[in-house]
């Protein structure tokens, strides 16, 4: 958890599109968290809405858009994430892996590695690992399993997952980092499964150079 979000960080789970139009590559998150656990909340049971403290978990959204520059034919592209950051994304190894890393004023903010890979069963999974620094010293390091799956089992994992974290309409979608405060703030959408979906549909979007 953080400073201004008390949910658990460490078994949240993350629905994403991306598109690819031209040169460019639009990504949407829906990150979705369970309730907290009720020994932290006897210490501390602040909340974001009007949830309860250790029975409703919450959602919160981001976005990042990149764009390789002309000059560039090595698949490297580049761009803003929450209109502070600057990214890079690079294919590395066997063109089987991305290094996506985010920089803050210069200095190294995250470093990830996501290697794709194909199952037996034929299904494509990325795995995805993160290092996070504050000033260049190591703060943190996550580890993420994702898959890629039909747009039906989107639907349904987003659901039901909603219900299992006993996220309320309310929350729905409804949050997001200020660019500006750093704090958690509404989002533009109207909270509830239709806004999430408007928001992760963008990745899809004519975006770059679409004409008329």
């Amino acid at each position: 958890m953080s400073g201004s979000w008390n949910y658990p960080y460490n078994s949240y789970r993350g629905f994403i599109t991306g598109g690819i139009q031209g040169a460019a590559y639009r990504q949407r998150n829906d990150f979705l968290y369970p309730p907290q656990a009720e020994s932290v909340c006897e210490t501390r049971d602040d909340v974001i809405g009007v949830g309860t403290c250790g029975e409703h978990g919450n959602s919160k959204i981001f976005f990042a858009d990149q764009v390789a520059a002309e000059d560039d034919t090595d698949g490297s592209i580049s761009g803003p994430y929450l209109g502070i950051f600057e990214t890079s994304t690079k294919l590395v190894g066997a063109n089987n892996a991305l290094l996506y890393q985010v920089f803050l004023q210069g200095q190294l903010f995250q470093s990830q590695l996501t290697t794709l890979t194909v199952d037996i069963a034929g299904d494509t999974r990325r795995t995805r690992s993160a290092q996070s620094f504050s000033q260049g010293i190591p703060s943190s390091m996550s580890f993420y399993r994702e898959r890629k799956v039909t747009e039906e089992v989107f639907h349904e994992a987003l659901q039901a997952t909603l219900t299992e974290f006993n996220v309320l309409e309310s929350d729905t979608c409804a949050w997001t980092d200020s660019t500006t405060t750093f704090r958690v703030e509404p989002t533009e959408y109207t909270p509830g499964l239709g806004g999430c979906m408007a928001h992760l549909w963008q990745s899809f979007a004519c975006f770059y150079d679409c004409g008329e």
